[in-house]
């Protein structure tokens, strides 16, 4: 079978009741998901890291 003829059984094939199972994927470019550890819980702290972020683009 050739690439562009695959189906999605050949790209996820079924492993098994105890794997969980993808129901959707959803894609928004203007927005995004940042987890931050380790940064004192502190006012103004998040403020800074974030500052940061934006700064750089």
């Amino acid at each position: 079978m050739s690439e562009n003829n695959k189906s999605l059984g050949d790209l996820f094939p079924d492993l098994g009741p105890e794997v969980p199972i993808i129901s959707g994927v959803a894609h928004d470019s203007t927005e995004s998901l940042a987890t931050v550890r380790r940064v004192p819980n502190e006012p103004g702290m998040a403020a800074k890291v974030f500052t940061m972020l934006a700064e750089a683009g």
